[in-house]
């Protein structure tokens, strides 16, 4: 079988059960020449003797435990740092993958005439009741964007995880994740990638991740949610910047993008909540691209929504209009789900085998 090409890296906390189904999903991959990392962030409860166990099940698999909790995302980047394989993946404990994961995305890996940042499967989500979903914007047949094609899909349709390939040098170049980016940690990371490498798309579905109601981007308050997106843009723009991307090319992408996120954001911030957070987002707005009088005119409206309290009831409309705009939305999936049947059937036929191999219901 020879060297390991793929290091596959499982951070976990406390849930010995779905780590131990992430690792089978993993053990189950059709592409054999791997290695698997568990990364324990301290744990109390048995994670360390499932994991060992697992061990003894599959020489491939090895477990780490940091003497104390390091925070989720310092154990994925201790993970990222410690890859001495041609190529990583992230899956996290609550992710499971699907059989061809590793095979297909190596293979737009390999077939490509120049390398690739990474490569992207096609990744559908279930949720908390255990239903599928295929949400993700990602494209029907195998395809290569170049720079700078790919950071306009990174930062409006994204790039899911648990269904990427990386490659290990081409990472390593631009760093690890960004503590200030929160949420976006994703987003921006890929996008940064996309800035000087190319990267690929392959149209199997390589990957189930759980979609939580009570995620990271729910715990954070709004207001951080909001900034933080404008300081993982400003990274991603001041890459581009020095990288000599054409401006006339983001001016026509990408600066739609950052007028439409900072006048959402002021709407959003014109109440109580918000109020003190202004200059913050002003200054954001402006080194995202956005114009000074754009900024001065758009807070200075902002305030005066929130002195006369109109910007609660705005506020609510627009929260009303949301729930609206899901409820449609989510009525459209469900007379889509007739033209994504196959994969829906297939993720959730392992995700089921793969709970009963663990116990779950």
């Amino acid at each position: 079988m020879g060297e390991p090409k793929v290091t596959t890296i499982i951070p976990t906390y406390e849930r010995p059960t779905l780590m131990k189904r992430a690792v089978l999903s993993v053990l189950a991959q059709s592409y054999s020449n791997f290695v698997i990392q568990i990364l324990d962030n301290a744990s109390t409860d048995d994670t360390a003797s499932v994991a060992r166990d697992l061990m003894q099940f599959d020489s491939r698999i090895q477990y780490y435990r940091h003497k104390e909790n390091i925070g989720s995302l310092n154990n994925m980047i201790y993970g990222m740092q410690n890859v001495t394989t041609l190529y990583f993946n992230i899956l996290c404990d609550d992710d499971v993958l699907l059989p061809d994961f590793m095979r297909d995305a190596l293979l737009v890996h390999e077939e490509s005439s120049s390398p690739l940042a990474f490569v992207s499967t096609r990744v559908v989500a279930v949720n908390e009741n255990g239903q599928f979903v295929d949400k993700m914007i990602h494209p029907k047949e195998v395809c290569i964007l170049t720079p700078p094609e790919g950071i306009a899909h990174c930062l409006k349709a994204g790039v899911s995880l648990p269904g990427v390939v990386y490659q290990t040098r081409a990472m390593s170049e631009i760093g690890a994740f960004r503590q200030s980016w929160w949420n976006w940690t994703e987003t921006g990371w890929h996008a940064l990638a996309a800035v000087t490498a190319s990267i690929g798309f392959s149209p199997t579905v390589g990957g189930i991740f759980s979609d939580h109601t009570e995620g990271s981007s729910k715990q954070m308050g709004r207001l951080e949610f909001r900034l933080s997106w404008f300081k993982m843009f400003a990274d991603v723009y001041d890459k581009a910047q020095k990288c000599r991307i054409s401006s006339a090319w983001w001016e026509r992408h990408l600066r739609p993008l950052a007028y439409r996120k900072f006048l959402g954001s002021a709407v959003r911030l014109c109440n109580v909540d918000g109020f003190e957070t202004y200059d913050e987002l002003g200054r954001l707005g402006l080194k995202v691209g956005v114009h000074n009088a754009i900024v001065t005119v758009t807070l200075a409206a902002a305030r005066m929504a929130r002195v006369l309290w109109i910007g609660r009831l705005v506020n609510a409309l627009l929260d009303v209009c949301q729930w609206i705009r899901w409820t449609v939305i989510g009525w459209l999936r469900q007379f889509r789900r007739k033209q994504t049947n196959a994969r829906l059937d297939l993720a959730s036929r392992v995700f089921c085998h793969l709970n009963e191999e663990v116990g779950l219901n």
